[in-house]
Formats: C-alpha cells, structure tokens, sequence
C-alpha cells in the first residue's frame, strides 16, 4: 500500500480507549488530545511516518503511543483486544514488509519480518482464535493468488502456508479480514469473500444503488434482486449473453445461501421449493436444463452495425438453422418488447431447417435493446443474438393512447358496485389534464354495458394506431372472478357470475390487446379483487357471495382461500418477489390491486376504489415520486401502491405485479 490510513479506528476492549493511526509527526508520541489533532494529506515526496496511539475517550488524551512507522497497511486487532499488529514497510536497502505485534499498552511483543520474494505486497492479517499465532496474506499485483503464511505471534517464526486462487488482485484492492472471511475490494465495488477455514472463494458480491445486490458463487450460481439482474452477463468463448439466456439454469438462491454455511435451514428450503416452482412455471423440469444442450443457431450476418443512428428504424439480417429438426419462429424483442407479437415471424409452414430472413427494427428514442432468437419445432431456442443500438435524434413528445373500463353496473344487479364507473372516469379525467405532456392524447372510455367480450378487438384495432414512442394504458375497475378451473376473469356487464369463462374477459385475452401493437411503453392497471397471479396449487375456491364488510365493498364474487402459509414461506409469492418473470408476453408491465387470494375494497373513505384512490393521489400529488426528481417513474410507481394501499387497508389488500418488464423503465407523470 503506498498511503498511510490516518482514518483507522480500533475500540479497546474496555469501551474506554480506543487505538488510532496518526500522520502528525511534529510531536514524536508526545502526549496531545486526540480531537486536536489535524490528519494532513500524505505525500510521498516527504517520507511521512505515522503512529499508533492509544486514547482515553473519558479525558480526551493519549495514554500512550508507538511510532514512527513508514506506510502503514494493515491495522488489525485480536479477538480478545490483547494484541494489536501493524504492518508497514522499512525503508531498508531491502524494502522491508514487517509486522509488528504490541500489546494492548502499545509495548512491542514480537516482530514478523515477511518474505522478501514480492516485489508489490497486499496484506492483510487474522488473528487465530487461539491467539498465538496469525495469518498475513500477500500477493503480488495483477495476480490471482493469494499466498497466506502463518506466524508465531511469541517467536514471530513462519509456520504453515497456503495459497489461495481467484483473487484477481490489483493496486486498488482493498483487503480486510472479518471473522473467518477475507474480503477483497475492487474499485468497482464487487468483493470476494473467502472462508479461510475452507481455503477457498465462496462468493463475491456486487451492489448496486442502495437497495440492490447480486451475490454469486465460483460456479456462476447466483442471488439477486431484480433490480440488479440486469447487470448479470454470461461469457461463452468470445461472446457475452444476457441474463435471461441461463437464468432458469443459474439463479438458485438456495445453492448459494447453502454454500454460506450459516443460513437457516427452513429459509433455503423455502428458496428450493420457489425455484422448483418457477421451473414448473416454464414448463421445464430440472433435468432439462443444460448450458450444453443441442441448440438451434441464430446469427446476425448484418456487418458493421452502427452503435447510434439518426435513423427512425434499422434494417438487418439473420441466419436461423438447425440440423436436426425444423425451424418453428424467429423472435425479436426491444427492450423486452416482443416486436412481432408472441408468435415472431412464423417459419413453421415452411418446413426447413436453414432460413435467412431480413427484418426491419423500428427504433425508440434512445436506448434500444435488440434480441433475436429462433426456436425449433420441439420449442427449444436458440442462444440470444444481442446488439445495442442509440437512436439519438431529438426526441418527439410522444402520444397517449388511454383505454379506461369502469364496471359499477351489471345484469345481475345484485353485484352492482358503488366507485368502479367512477374509478375509470376519474383516471382519464387526471390524464386528460396532461395536454402539455403528450403530443396528443387520445381517450375511450367503457362503462357499464358497454363492456362486454366484443369491445376487445375494437380496443385492438384503435391501439394498432399507435406509434414506437407513444405510451399505452389500459384501465379495468369491476369484479375479478375466478373459474371452477382456477382462471382469471374480469366481469362485463352481462357476465354470469357463477360461470365467469362463459362471457367474462380472460386475463389473456385482456393483455393480448397490447400484444403486438407499434407503441412499446404499455402498462395495464387492474383494480379488482383476486387480480394477482394465482397459484394453482396452493389454492382451493370457496363458492361464497361475499360484497361487503363494515364500510368497504368487495369486488369479488366468489373467494379464494390459501392453502399455504401466506408470506415469504408461501412458494409463489416467494417466487415472484426472487425471480423476474422469463414468460416473454406482450412487453407491457400490469400491475394488480390485490394478490390472488385477496379482495379490492371501495369504499366512501377514499370515494374510489383504494387501489385507484392511491393511484390518483400517487399521480396527482406526485407522492410516487420517491426519488423528488419531478418525474414518476414505472419502477417507482408500483413499490408506492404495494405500500399504499397496504398501509391503508391494514394489510388485507397488496398490490403486486402481474407480469412486469424490467428492461423499460418509463415516465408515467
């Protein structure tokens, strides 16, 4: 290390001194209260030496000193607080690395002279449990090796040694050991932890902003959030991948927290069941899984693609082939957005096993994230061609499309609501007050018998209008029903209700208005009971007429009881709060008033639905704005409504994702 570190700290034992480094050399140990003193900025130049100090923090002053010692790199404590080491350099003909062992008056117990055989020397020290002897670790720059020696803390003689790999060390590491781990800091931020009981790197963690993080073993299993996903690239050979190519394969949180040694047991099993579930999701059992599997191939043969361009939309061309079996679709995504709907270019019709096709991109403003893949007639894919490309004309204000649908009313009069007619038009009324924000903003508005099955296609055709940068909602405040098969369903205005598959809205059809259409920011909003993803097998349905409690209205007709515990032990919602959602649908993000098992209340407290009040009022008076920059973004908005209209209705109601695209983040207000 070529600087001393006048900030370190060391509390003593007794909680009434604590040891520091000083770069003051004017005073030579003498005694001088330790808030007086002035750390100046080290330079080379002038051979600064510095000091350990022991201070009293009762009286203020120190009680007593060592120095003067030359670059100081470590500064550690043993466990018990009887012995400090300190390292640093001697400027002898040799460059001397030393240790020097002191009591916890700061005499000299033992000095270590280290090996001189490394020309640049990191060091770290531990202290063995047994306080008579330590271990230095060291390494040369620019290496992967770590070399630790043992020493005698009594003879200062060299005992055992070892060494350990994947270290990837440079001038900037900082080095530290805590309990039985070394930690090795990059300038990054991204440090290796390794168990030094094992001899061996057990994970390395990076984080991102304050809440995000991704934590990794040597054998690219890994734990993250979602947020910090993103970061995640896979290398094969030369080429780099996303993190959704082998997510299904690597993202295992309980092989990590297992690997840690000290999780909980319950937890990890919790984590086991999660993935378990996921994979069933995805329809794929584990033993399908292989990063070697027999792939079909896709290539981008299009050369010397631009990084950014002026134009509205690029043209490329892709090879697809595969020897064994016939090629079935070709996919493209930007930003997560499935360009050509869910079922890509259709190749199954042709029947052959090579297909050359060119395909004309439409770019958004900005950033754009282009993925292309093929699948083969058994459904599997190819690995993900990737290009990055800037669309850096000025951007254009884009155009709002706003669908709102309000169901208060229905055939059966009897599950007429209060607020939902209301809830609609009160959303396209707070949007329609944004002229200045959109170059246009176009608005249909459904109520009550207008909202029947039929009106989708229609809703379908108007979107179709839609531009590449223009923004779309779609809106639905009524009843979610649910069938005797467990599926989802938003009630119309001449729904049965005791059989909703009959003329009720399928959450599928619901989305599949977005699918496919030109604009790529979609959002849909759902303020109705039972809207979040069910779980099938953990649910059983109770054939129960339940509209009110106290104050609130239901919008529900039927309910669903839990047959597992509800929280993080709950596997599904376990999952969804682990893993991002791989089922690539409309590219549109939808985020549900309540969870599958939960209602959506009205009310006259709040004289909307609670889940549209919070919306209006997050919106509106810009409360989901949690980072006050004057924008409300997607991925602010929806943790605002989970807390919201938790907070308000004491828990019985959280909103949560139904499908989410974490890959564009845009500005809702």
């Amino acid at each position: 290390m070529n600087a001393t570190h006048a900030s370190n700290l060391i509390w003593a034992k007794d909680g009434t001194h604590l040891y520091y480094i000083s770069d003051q050399a004017n005073d030579k140990c003498q005694g001088v209260a330790f808030q007086e003193l002035l750390f100046k900025k080290f330079s080379s130049a002038n051979e600064q030496t510095s000091y350990i100090r022991k201070a009293d923090i009762t009286t203020g002053k120190v009680v007593a000193c060592y120095g003067d010692l030359p670059y100081i790199s470590a500064f550690q404590s043993s466990i018990s607080g009887k012995y400090l080491a300190v390292a640093h350099v001697e400027f002898t003909p040799q460059y001397q690395k030393t240790i020097l062992i002191l009591d916890s008056e700061l005499k000299l117990h033992t000095k270590i002279l280290l090996p001189k055989t490394l020309d640049q020397l990191f060091n770290a020290v531990f202290f063995h449990e047994t306080e008579d002897s330590l271990t230095v670790f060291l390494s040369n720059n620019n290496e992967s090796r770590i070399l630790a020696k043992t020493y005698s803390i009594s003879s200062g003689l060299p005992g055992t040694e070892y060494e350990i790999t994947g270290a990837d060390f440079s001038l900037t590491n900082m080095v530290s050991v805590i309990g039985h781990y070394l930690l090795v800091r990059k300038m990054n931020g991204e440090i290796s932890f390794f168990d030094l009981q094992r001899k061996e790197l057990v994970y390395r963690l990076n984080l991102s902003g304050s809440q995000d993080y991704l934590l990794s073993t040597p054998d690219n299993y890994y734990l993250a959030t979602k947020n910090a996903i993103n970061s995640v690239r896979f290398t094969i050979g030369a080429v780099s991948y996303p993190f959704r190519q082998f997510d299904l394969i690597y993202n295992r949180p309980d092989i990590v927290l297992s690997r840690l040694g000290s999780a909980d047991p319950a937890l990890i099993e919790s984590y086991r069941r999660a993935y378990e579930k996921r994979l069933k999701k995805m329809g794929f059992r584990q033993d399908q899984l292989s990063a070697d599997a027999q792939l079909p191939e896709l290539k981008i043969t299009t050369k010397n693609l631009p990084y950014e361009t002026t134009q509205p939309e690029l043209t490329l061309q892709v090879v697809a082939r595969d020897k064994q079996h016939h090629l079935d679709r070709i996919n493209v995504w930007v930003n997560d957005v499935p360009l050509f709907g869910l079922k890509g270019i259709v190749l199954a019709d042709k029947k052959q096993h090579e297909v050359v096709q060119d395909i004309t991109i439409p770019l958004s403003s900005g950033n754009n994230k282009i993925e292309i893949s093929c699948y083969n007639e058994k459904g599997l894919e190819s690995l993900l061609e990737e290009i990055e490309i800037d669309q850096v004309s000025p951007p254009a204000k884009p155009g709002l499309f706003l669908v709102v649908l309000g169901a208060s009313q229905y055939e059966q009069t009897d599950m007429n609501l209060q607020y939902a007619e209301k809830d609609a038009l009160d959303v396209a009324a707070l949007f329609e007050n944004k002229q200045t924000d959109y170059a246009f903003i176009k608005i249909k508005k459904y109520t009550n018998q207008e909202i029947t099955r039929g009106k989708l296609a229609e809703i379908k055709q108007w979107l179709n209008q839609s531009r590449v940068n223009d923004h779309v909602i779609l809106f639905f405040a009524g009843h979610g029903l649910v069938s005797d098969s467990l599926d989802y369903y938003l009630a119309t205005y001449d729904t049965d209700f005791a059989l909703p598959s009959g003329k009720g809205i399928s959450y599928e059809a619901f989305e599949s208005v977005l699918d496919g259409i030109p604009a790529r920011n979609k959002l849909i909003f759902m303020d109705a009971c039972h809207s979040g993803e069910i779980d099938k097998e953990s649910v059983t349905l109770l054939r129960e007429k339940k509209t009110a409690e106290g104050n609130v209205n239901f919008r529900s007709f039927n309910a669903l009881q839990s047959n597992s515990q509800v929280g993080l032990e709950n596997s599904f919602e376990l999952m969804k709060s682990l893993f991002v959602d791989l089922r690539r649908s409309s590219g549109a993000t939808a985020i549900a008033s309540a969870g599958a098992a939960e209602y959506a209340v009205e009310g006259d407290t709040w004289q909307n639905g609670v889940f549209t009040y919070c919306l209006l009022k997050g919106l509106r008076e810009k409360e989901a704005d949690t980072n006050k920059d004057g924008a409300v973004m997607l991925s602010e908005l929806q943790p605002y409504l989970a807390n919201k209209v938790t907070e308000l209705t004491e828990g019985r109601q959280r909103p949560t994702f139904r499908i989410e695209n974490i890959s564009n983040d845009w500005r809702v207000w």
